[in-house]
């Protein structure tokens, strides 16, 4: 009884710590993305803004 016991708390915990890291995951995954996307625009406007002065 106890060997079910901790074997199914030990699946629960691997369970939870899965859903937890993939939380994580799609947040930083979110967080990198617009960090990009932000880096991508920023490059695009000084490009602009570089090729507007220069003309």
């Amino acid at each position: 009884m106890f060997i079910i016991y901790a074997s199914s708390t030990r699946d629960a915990t691997a369970t939870f710590y899965g859903y937890l890291c993939g939380l994580f995951q799609s947040e930083w995954t979110n967080v990198l993305r617009m960090g990009e996307v932000s880096e991508v625009d920023h490059h695009a406007a000084s490009k602009a803004a570089y090729s507007r002065r220069a003309g």
